[in-house]
């Protein structure tokens, strides 16, 4: 069709969607309430995930955490190489947007005759995107990073008046330290934050650097590294990202270099330990790699101070079997040199080991020392070393859990023990809160249901109003046929009427919509107690339109009327002229 065949056509359907308004009223009503519905359920779903990737896992979980486990006589849970660890990552993950330290714990913090379980919360002083005085109902936030009498804490107004507590009150929060120690400290009030929902009510903030002091934790050290990417939403991209960073952690052989004294002789050592089980037989972990020259294997497995020696380093100290030494390495946390005694219970052929100066430790050794005491240097050992998996690694890496049970049982099967030494863990905010996920699939379910009964009323609404059209003007019909206009004409007037009727319906539906939502979001709802909560932000519902996708659907919903408008008016289309002009109501 021409340009001027267009206009005319176009007009043709503007004037007859005017003839029938009746019917277009209530055809475009049913689609304006269905747009309308689908943009306040989108606008809703899309504000739940804003909130809780964006806002709320971010803010406890990142989208990726790394910890790590360490257990000998009791479990802590600490990054001990806090700069390796982030550097790793930053190497490892693409698209890191920052790297967040976690220095936190639960406690019960009790107020002016009232407590409350409360998550204490540490908050480095360099943090750029920390509160502004703006953020707050009270207080001044930087206020918890100035020495004073009492460190100071920000509270969130929930949590303030659930402990009977305002500005400059005392609180007095019970926690242990990651060591077990129990702590008790007295802290300020600085600040008084809005509440926002039901997850973040219970955090309290405080000076991380005094944080760490309290729960026992080395400057140089992380109880966990959250790390926030710039694809939160992108599940199978974070999977991946985890994966990643799984294998760059790989851990390489524990070992300290150190220096071995006997009486008045010392040496330069290599130490290492072997990774021995309660299964191994009094041969284990030496067959081809090494040889034992003289000794007695089980009683190497027995004496939990025990060590094996090269006969190079056994010769430069002086020593045989049964001879006490010592060895001692300086340490990462700056406490000053370890000093580790043990017995010679075997001497080795240096084949196989890194060097000739190399020792090997009765595990145990190392679970008493090594862990909780990382040395400043290591020695290396070749992953392609035949030896290399016969010796205790630094570190296990945990396997990935696929959803929250999963890792659930893997935190049960860590705290009831059996296990010594430490274990590294990725995982994804996915895995750590699966239950946000299945929730934002519940709602994006019914999302889509939203949209197939809105296409079932464009479909149902569309077909009976254009047979009821065609039926209602075949004459009419007819004598535009008969004065000159095409079949391609007369298809794209009942075309051009659904397109014109949906986009307008479609329209109205939007700012109904945008109506609807400015309309919900005004009560304040209190949901404190009710886990309702995490669906709210600042006690009001959180709805987030996306623009981009208002307009896929409006021209998705605008399509699928003029495809089935096009299938049906072709009835129209093909009608022949004669039948259409002598059609009598």
């Amino acid at each position: 069709m021409g340009l001027r065949t267009t206009a005319v056509v176009a007009a043709i359907a503007v004037r007859n969607l005017a003839r029938q308004y009746r019917r277009n009223l209530l055809l475009g009503i049913s689609i304006a309430v269905g747009t309308s519905l689908l943009v306040v359920t989108t606008a809703f779903t899309n504000g739940l995930t804003d909130n809780l990737f964006n806002k709320v896992m971010t803010y406890w979980t990142g989208h990726l955490r790394v910890t790590e486990y360490s257990y000998v006589t009791r479990r802590s849970d600490v990054i001990r190489e806090k700069a390796r660890f982030i550097k790793v990552i930053r190497e490892s993950v693409p698209g890191v947007k920052r790297i967040d330290e976690v220095a936190s714990v639960y406690g019960r913090a009790v107020g002016n005759g009232h407590t409350a379980l409360v998550a204490l919360l540490g908050i480095p002083a360099d943090r750029t995107d920390f509160f502004t005085p703006a953020d707050m109902l009270q207080g001044d936030p930087r206020d918890i990073f100035r020495t004073g009498v009492f460190p100071g804490i920000l509270l969130y107004k929930n949590t303030a008046d659930e402990l009977n507590v305002r500005l400059n009150d005392t609180v007095t929060i019970r926690f242990q330290s990651v060591y077990g120690q129990a702590q008790a400290p007295n802290f300020r009030v600085v600040g008084i934050l809005p509440s926002r929902n039901v997850f973040q009510d219970s955090g309290v903030f405080m000076d991380m650097a005094a944080m760490k002091t309290y729960l026992n934790v080395k400057q140089d050290e992380a109880l966990a590294l959250n790390v926030v990417t710039t694809y939160p939403q992108d599940r199978q991209k974070i999977a991946a990202a985890a994966q990643k960073l799984r294998d760059a952690l790989r851990p390489e052989a524990a070992g300290v270099r150190a220096i071995a004294r006997s009486g008045s002789r010392s040496a330069d050592a290599d130490v290492f330990s072997l990774a021995l089980s309660s299964g191994d037989t009094p041969q284990a972990r030496i067959g081809d790699e090494l040889t034992l020259v003289r000794g007695d294997m089980a009683s190497f497995i027995s004496d939990k101070d025990g060590i094996l020696l090269t006969e190079p380093l056994a010769r430069d100290l002086g020593v045989t079997l049964g001879s006490r030494l010592t060895y001692t390495y300086p340490r990462q946390n700056g406490e000053g040199p370890l000093s580790v005694d043990v017995v010679v219970d075997g001497i080795v052929s240096a084949a196989g080991l890194p060097s000739g100066s190399s020792a090997l430790a009765n595990p145990d050794v190392f679970y008493r020392t090594y862990f909780w005491n990382l040395p400043t240097q290591r020695p290396a050992v070749s992953r392609d070393s035949p030896i290399f998996h016969d010796l205790l690694p630094e570190w296990d890496v945990q396997p990935n859990a696929a959803d929250s049970d999963s890792l659930t049982r893997q935190m049960q099967h860590l705290d009831r023990g059996g296990w010594r030494g430490a274990k590294v863990d990725v995982q994804t905010m996915f895995a750590i809160a699966s239950f946000v996920v299945d929730l934002q699939h519940g709602l994006n379910l019914v999302s889509v249901i939203a949209v197939l009964v809105l296409f079932v009323v464009v479909l149902i609404g569309v077909i009976n109003s254009l047979r009821m059209s065609i039926k209602e003007r075949t004459r009419e019909i007819g004598t535009n046929r008969a004065i000159g206009m095409q079949r391609g004409a007369v298809r794209a007037v009942f075309v051009l009427e659904v397109a014109f009727l949906t986009l307008l319906s479609c329209a109205v539906g939007v700012l109904l919509a945008f109506g609807l939502v400015a309309l919900l979001g005004l009560p304040t709802i209190d949901a404190k107690d009710n886990p309702f909560g995490m669906l709210l932000v600042r006690s009001h519902l959180y709805f987030l339109p996306a623009p981009a996708s208002i307009v896929f659907s409006v021209l998705v919903i605008v399509a699928a009327a003029a495809v089935i408008a096009f299938f049906t008016a072709r009835r129209a289309a093909r009608m022949r002229v004669a039948d259409a002009l002598r059609h009598y109501e």
